[in-house]
């Protein structure tokens, strides 16, 4: 085999690589959105004060009783004065005397059919409507407390209640009798419930009767 008579080529030289590319600068970041500012704290241990309101100044002069209720200047007046230490509206005011001779009103109108039904009672009204009222006020006569009872009662007109004053009624009627004396008449017999209160008994069913023990 014959050998080649030229030299072989010599390789080719690389080719010059590229400079190396600097990666993009980076974004600069967005500007944040400020705080929300806040009130400060109170110190620790220290109260946090309100604000003071100063009180309005209301002109009550307007005030006026409402028909019928029987206030007097001195009783608007001191509603008047009320209202002004609430820093109550004139408006209000007026609104608190209407609502108070409303409830007035409904007060007398429960008392007088209170008086009415008593007086219609066959047992307890009628001719024997003084005596019932007169035993009725003798029964809370008779104790210490049951004086401080009646003034509450009648404050209220709690004592015109027609079962109060049945009750007590009886009460003061089997005070009234004469008890008997030492060495001249034989020991008082011991009533039973139905004959010292015979209307209540009558009233009572024998269910009644038998729950309070007296049957």
């Amino acid at each position: 085999m014959t050998p080649p008579t030229s030299a072989p080529e010599a390789p080719a030289a690389p080719a010059a690589s590229a400079p190396p590319v600097a990666p993009p600068a980076a974004a600069a970041p967005a500007p944040s959105a400020p705080a929300p500012v806040t009130a400060a704290a109170p110190a620790a241990g220290l109260p946090s004060v309100a604000p003071t309101v100063a009180p309005v100044a209301h002109d009550y002069s307007k005030l006026t009783a409402p028909d019928g209720s029987g206030f007097d200047a001195a009783y608007v007046a001191s509603v008047a004065e009320w209202a002004k230490s609430e820093n109550m509206t004139p408006a209000e005011a007026q609104a608190t005397l209407k609502r108070e001779s409303a409830n007035i009103a409904r007060f007398r109108s429960q008392s007088a059919a209170w008086d009415a039904e008593l007086r219609n009672d066959p047992a307890f009204g009628g001719a024997k409507y003084d005596v019932t009222i007169k035993n009725r006020d003798a029964a809370l006569q008779r104790f210490p407390s049951g004086k401080e009872l009646g003034e509450e009662l009648r404050a209220t007109n709690w004592i015109a209640y027609p079962r109060f004053a049945r009750f007590l009624a009886e009460v003061g009627a089997a005070f009234a009798e004469k008890p008997a004396v030492a060495g001249t008449q034989s020991p008082a017999k011991s009533l039973s419930y139905a004959e010292a209160f015979p209307a209540t008994w009558a009233a009572l069913t024998p269910a009644q009767r038998k729950e309070v023990g007296f049957e």
